[in-house]
């Protein structure tokens, strides 16, 4: 088991090598993306600032939305405050006014560790970041403004993952499989905390199992893997090319089926797969000849 890893993870050292710097290039030019907003703001509320904001204890508490600020040679940092669900997706904008000088932004977690900190923003510049949540995590979070003086503004927004349409985020551990039907199109996300996706579904015995998948265009190179209900891998796709569609048959005998994993993992941003399955129909039977001479199926010759 452990030699056949290792000589995956040989053969996929060959794949992401021919798109590493493409994917380098692609992270550092990509902009924020809104990927299945299960709600849209047609309007955002723009506040102002609010003093004394210049430490975690003093945070100003915010939600989705503009936020106006200044920094002076008095007023060196600015503290924020916002809470995010499990599951969620934080937009954030960090935009530095014309006339400001060597303005730093840095988004960081209750415990005050750098989540994402840039580098200085130039006068009228934008630094951007999306980060996503799993289904786990969630709590209290800081954006800091400090370093430099003038003018910025703040443009934040909070939704929630998608996940084949459930409104959340498949979970991250096969235990916590989001639950789907097959014979549909289905779409999801990866990225940052959200490491893994996990799904589940049922598959009736002597039908044939049809899967394709393929991350999107604007994503990172990703991997997927089938499972039965034992855990035991049934089918591994190897590393999938951003764009790329990844498909896959799989037959199963009249003495298989049942609940079976679909686990998508490795690389970060928006993803499609669909799955659907057919009954055989050996000797037209409608189902599969049996895989052993008492199951064998009975026909009639001529």
């Amino acid at each position: 088991m452990r030699l056949r890893h290792i000589e995956r993870n040989v053969r996929d050292l060959g794949v992401i090598s021919d798109q590493f710097q493409a994917q380098m290039k692609s992270l550092m030019d990509r902009p924020s993306r809104e990927y299945q907003k299960s709600v849209q703001i047609k309007q955002k509320s723009v506040i102002t600032e609010t003093e004394p904001n210049d430490s975690y204890n003093q945070g100003m508490e915010i939600s989705s939305g503009i936020l106006k600020g200044t920094l002076s040679g008095e007023d060196r940092q600015d503290y924020y405050r916002f809470e995010l669900g499990p599951g969620s997706i934080l937009n954030l904008d960090f935009k530095a006014g014309d006339d400001s000088q060597n303005l730093k932004i840095a988004l960081r977690n209750f415990e005050g560790n750098d989540l994402w900190n840039p580098a200085e923003t130039s006068p009228g510049a934008v630094k951007s970041t999306r980060i996503l949540l799993n289904n786990l995590s969630g709590g209290i979070y800081y954006a800091v403004v400090y370093s430099g003086i003038g003018p910025y503004k703040l443009d934040l927004f909070i939704e929630t993952q998608n996940d084949a349409g459930s409104g959340t985020d498949a979970g991250d551990k096969i235990t916590k499989a989001l639950a789907i039907e097959p014979g549909s199109s289905f779409f999801g996300e990866m990225g940052a905390f959200d490491e893994e996706d996990w799904y589940r579904f049922d598959i009736p015995p002597g039908h044939i199992l049809k899967l394709s998948f393929t991350p999107d265009a604007s994503s990172e190179a990703m991997k997927f893997s089938l499972r039965s209900f034992e855990r035991s891998e049934v089918w591994y796709s190897g590393v999938v090319p951003a764009g790329e569609t990844r498909p896959k048959r799989v037959m199963m005998n009249n003495s298989s089926g049942g609940t079976y994993y679909l686990e998508a993992y490795y690389g970060s941003g928006p993803y499609g797969f669909e799955i659907s399955t057919e009954s055989q129909n050996d000797a037209a039977s409608g189902t599969d000849a049996g895989d052993k001479i008492a199951e064998a199926l009975k026909i009639i010759p001529g």
